[in-house]
C-alpha cells in the first residue's frame, strides 16, 4: 500500500521547486521534485507562457550546427528555416502569416542592418534579415517565379503546416521539446 500523501500548500511547492532548481539538473523541476520527494506537483507550478532568449538561442545554435555540416541544397533549407523561425518571433507571425510574406515587401532598404552573430531584436532587424534572404538565399530555391517569400525545396510556396513541420523537425533535432512545446510559445519571447 501506498503511503498516504497529505495536501501540499503552495509555499511548500514554491520551496521545493527552490531547492530542485538549485541543483542544477537538466531534468524538469516538477521531475526533480517527484524524484526527491514523491510529489507530482505538475499541476501546481505556473506554466511558462514563452520561450526565453536563452532557449531561443539555443534553437539557433542547433540550426547553425546542421547548416554548418550541410550540403548546399540542404544548407539553403536549414537558412530559410533559421530565418522564418527569427522572423517569425521578432515580429509575432503565425505559420499562415509567414506564409502570406511576399518578397515586394522587402525589396528596398530601410537602412537597418543584422548580423547574424548577434541576436536579432528589432523589427527593423528582423525586416534587414528578411531583405537578406530574399536576394542571398531564396533565389537559389525558387525554380519558378512568384513573390512568395518562403518556398519549398522545390521552389513554391510552403504551406502554414510545411512551416510547422520544419519547426517540429528542428526543436526536436535540437532536443528542445519540452522547452519549445509550441509556436505559439515560441513566438511570445519577449523582446528586449
Amino acid at each position: 500500500m501506498a503511503p498516504r500523501l497529505w495536501p501540499i500548500t503552495m509555499d511548500e511547492v514554491m520551496a521545493m521547486v527552490h531547492v530542485a532548481e538549485q541543483q542544477g539538473s537538466l531534468s524538469s523541476v516538477t521531475h526533480q521534485v517527484k524524484k526527491m520527494w514523491g510529489r507530482d506537483i505538475g499541476h501546481l507550478v505556473p506554466r511558462e507562457h514563452s520561450v526565453d532568449e536563452d532557449t531561443a538561442d539555443m534553437l539557433i545554435a542547433a540550426l547553425n550546427q546542421e547548416i554548418s555540416e550541410a550540403d548546399m541544397q540542404k544548407r539553403n533549407l536549414l537558412l530559410r528555416d533559421k530565418v522564418m523561425f527569427i522572423a517569425a518571433r521578432c515580429l509575432k507571425l503565425t505559420p499562415t502569416q509567414l506564409t502570406q510574406l511576399e518578397g515586394v515587401n522587402f525589396s528596398t532598404n530601410c537602412g537597418e542592418e543584422f548580423s547574424f552573430w548577434s541576436r536579432i531584436e528589432t523589427v527593423e532587424q528582423a525586416y534587414a534579415m528578411l531583405r537578406w534572404y530574399w536576394f542571398q538565399v531564396r533565389p537559389r530555391l525558387a525554380t519558378k517565379s512568384g513573390s512568395a517569400l518562403f518556398v519549398t525545396h522545390r521552389g513554391v510556396a510552403i504551406s502554414p503546416n510545411g512551416v510547422g513541420a520544419r519547426f517540429v523537425r528542428a526543436v526536436t533535432s535540437a532536443g528542445l521539446r519540452r522547452s519549445i512545446p509550441s509556436w505559439v510559445q515560441w513566438i511570445n519571447g519577449k523582446l528586449r
